[in-house]
């Protein structure tokens, strides 16, 4: 355990807060916000983790189909979101 670069426990700590974000907020703001909400942010984060090879990946730029498959994503949420 104690042998391990510091870094690598980051995962437990952000999964922790992470989890406790999601625990208080869910009830407040509901499931189906929560869900989409989430999936917005990891669909945003990937293209451009993809757009800039981040993570040794090989880089793939952000096209057309894929901002319109984010933006129906945003729109979801916002439909959720009225109501």
């Amino acid at each position: 355990f104690f042998a391990q670069p510091s870094w690598t426990l980051l995962g437990g700590i952000l999964g922790l807060i992470y989890v406790v974000i999601l625990t208080i907020t869910a009830p407040a703001i509901g499931i189906a916000m929560t869900m989409i909400g989430i999936l917005t942010g990891q669909v945003a984060k990937s293209l451009l983790i993809d757009h800039f090879g981040l993570f040794a990946s090989q880089p793939r730029p952000i096209d057309r189909k894929r901002l319109i498959a984010l933006g129906f994503i945003v729109a979801a949420l916002m439909l959720i979101a009225q109501g």
